[in-house]
This record gives C-alpha cells, sequence and structure tokens, in this order.
C-alpha cells in the first residue's frame, strides 16, 4: 500500500488522513458520508483549505474515532 501524500499542516488532520489510507477508506466514501465533494477531501488533504471542527468530528466518526480534548499535564512547580 502507498504512503499518500498528506500536505495539510493540522497534526490532527494528517492522523485523520492517515487513518483513513490505513483502514482503506477513500475520499469518494468520506465525501458521501458528508455530502460533499471528492475534490472538497483532496482539498483538505492538501492543505488548501480547513474543514470545520463540525466536519473533522464527522470524518473521526465515519473512522470509528471520537475526536476529543485532553488536558496537558501541569508543570510541575519547583
Amino acid at each position: 500500500m502507498r504512503k499518500p501524500q498528506i500536505r495539510t499542516a493540522s497534526p490532527v488532520l494528517k492522523q485523520v488522513f492517515m487513518e483513513m489510507h490505513l483502514q482503506g477508506v477513500t475520499q469518494n466514501a468520506i465525501a458521501e458520508c458528508l455530502n460533499s465533494t471528492q475534490s472538497r477531501v483532496s482539498e483538505w488533504s492538501q492543505g488548501k483549505v480547513e474543514p470545520g471542527v463540525m466536519t473533522v468530528e464527522a470524518i473521526c466518526r465515519r473512522l470509528g474515532y471520537r475526536l476529543a480534548l485532553e488536558p496537558i499535564e501541569e508543570r510541575k512547580r519547583a
């Protein structure tokens, strides 16, 4: 399986698109799930356009994941 070219600057989106690749989920499948187009999904993966957070959440759900915030561990005070 060829590694996809993911150019988005967002580390979250990079993980999402890598997971799509690993699961064999196509851009067309994601586009259909979102009532969008394959070209729009391609723009996201190329970093030309950033999808909104609700769109990213929907993609994550399609891939079997949940988008969540996790707290950063506080630094210990000296």
